[in-house]
C-alpha cells in the first residue's frame, strides 16, 4: 500500500488564510509523517517585500520571512509531527518551484487554491494548472472547505477510454483512493459518467477494473451523462471532501488533463482535488 509518510506542503505568505496547511496536519497525524513548509518566490517579489518596509534591511525582511513560517509550523509540532522549513528563490516562480519538487523526497504536495468570492469559484493559478501537468509527486489541491469526519473520498475514472486499453491512470486513480479513504477510515466512492451505446461495455471494464477494489455496489456511481455535470453534481450529492482525478490526458494530442472540460472541472468542484499519474509518468 503506498504510504504519505513524507508531506510538502507550499505556502504563500500573502494570502490571509493557510487551508492546506490544516488538511496537511491531520493527513499528517493519520499517517505518522514528516511535513516539509515551503516558499517559493521570485527575485523580484523579494525586493518588493523589501520596498514596501519603511526601513528597508534584506536580512531583516528575510528574516521576518522565516519568523512567518516558523510560526506556521507551531500547530504541527504541538502535535507531534517532525517539521521542516525551507524558502528558495529564482527568477520564475513555477521554474523555481518544479526544481525544488524533482528533487524533493516528498511523497504527496498540498497546495492551497484560492477563492474568487465575486464569481464563487476556485482560482486555479498558472502554476496550479502547471503543477498539475508537471508536478513528479500526487498533488493536493485545497480549497477553504472543512473536511468532515471521516472525509469522504470520491475517485473519477474512465475505465472504456480507448488509449488506456490497460487501465493504468484509473488503477492509479482507484489505487490513490482506496488508500486515502482506508486512512480516513472510510470507502471510497466511485464515479464515470458514459454515452448511451456503451453500456455494457463500460459495466464490463467497471467490473474488471474494481476487482482488485473493496468497492461494494451502493458506493459505485454510473450513469449516463456528461462528465463535468455528473461529477460536478454528485460531489455534492455525496458530500465528496476530496475527488481523485488523473492528471494525464488519454486525448488524441496526449495533452495534460488541464484542458476545456477538464479545467471547468477542476476550477467547479466543490470539494478538494487529488490529481495522480500512472507511476512510469511520475
Amino acid at each position: 500500500m503506498q504510504r504519505y509518510s513524507r508531506m510538502l506542503v507550499i505556502l504563500d505568505p500573502a494570502a490571509s488564510e493557510q487551508p492546506a496547511l490544516g488538511k496537511a496536519l491531520r493527513l499528517a497525524k493519520l499517517l505518522h509523517a514528516d511535513v516539509e513548509l515551503l516558499v517559493c518566490e521570485t527575485h523580484a517579489s523579494r525586493e518588493a517585500r523589501i520596498s514596501s518596509h519603511a526601513f528597508p534591511s534584506p536580512d531583516a525582511v528575510d528574516l521576518e520571512l522565516r519568523q512567518w513560517i516558523e510560526s506556521q509550523a507551531v500547530p504541527l509540532r504541538y502535535a507531534g509531527i517532525e517539521v521542516s522549513i525551507a524558502i528558495t528563490r529564482g527568477e520564475s516562480l513555477l521554474t523555481t518551484t518544479l526544481e525544488w519538487l524533482r528533487n524533493s523526497p516528498a511523497h504527496l504536495v498540498v497546495k492551497d487554491t484560492h477563492h474568487h468570492s465575486a464569481i464563487r469559484r476556485t482560482f486555479l493559478t498558472s502554476i496550479d494548472r502547471h503543477l498539475i501537468r508537471e508536478c513528479p509527486q500526487p498533488l493536493l489541491l485545497t480549497k477553504a472547505t472543512r473536511w468532515v469526519s471521516p472525509p469522504c473520498v470520491g475517485a473519477a475514472i474512465d475505465p472504456t477510454h480507448p488509449r488506456d486499453s490497460n487501465a493504468r491512470q484509473d488503477r492509479a486513480i482507484m489505487s490513490a483512493a482506496a488508500n486515502l479513504a482506508f486512512t480516513f477510515k472510510s470507502r471510497p466512492q466511485v464515479f464515470h459518467a458514459y454515452y448511451p451505446a456503451v453500456l455494457e461495455q463500460t459495466m464490463d471494464a467497471l467490473t474488471r477494473l474494481l476487482h482488485d477494489f473493496d468497492v461494494p455496489a451502493e458506493c459505485r456511481h454510473v450513469s449516463m451523462g456528461v462528465p463535468s455535470e455528473f461529477l460536478t453534481r454528485m460531489t455534492r450529492q455525496a458530500q465528496i471532501d476530496v475527488m481523485v482525478m488523473g492528471a494525464l490526458s488519454r486525448s488524441r494530442r496526449q495533452l495534460p488533463l488541464i484542458g476545456n472540460t477538464a479545467e471547468r472541472l477542476l476550477e467547479y468542484l466543490p470539494c478538494d482535488i487529488l490529481t495522480v499519474k500512472p507511476a512510469s509518468a511520475a
